[in-house]
């Protein structure tokens, strides 16, 4: 392996993909388990009637809408108000600098 060596540039891409994927999984099943727990065994009918509609149709809108709504509206919203805020509020915390370097980008932090 040379410093041009252009055999393993899919590698860095993959392990991307991978690593995002178990993150979402280990956030999503836990979840996704307590809320149908919830919705089967405690809610009122009419709650759990009502509420997995509302699930059945965010599942059927692409996510790459829900990934330009983020982009578009979300990104904004958090640039102006959430960020500043959080880095106000623990900015003094050591190391938090290596995940937010450039405070109030709507990107970095």
């Amino acid at each position: 392996m040379e410093p041009g060596d252009e055999s393993l540039r899919a590698v860095s891409s993959i392990f991307g993909t991978c690593v995002s994927t178990l993150i979402a999984m280990a956030l999503a099943v836990p979840l996704s388990l307590i809320i149908a727990l919830l919705l089967v065994e405690l809610a009122h009918p009419v709650v759990s009637r009502i509420v997995g509609t509302s699930i059945e149709l965010l599942a059927a809108i692409p996510s790459i809408i829900y990934g330009m709504w983020g982009l578009f509206v979300l990104r904004p919203i958090m640039q102006e108000t959430v960020e500043p805020w959080l880095h106000g509020r623990f900015g003094w915390i050591p190391g938090l600098d290596r995940f937010c370097r450039v405070p109030a980008t709507g990107s970095a932090c």
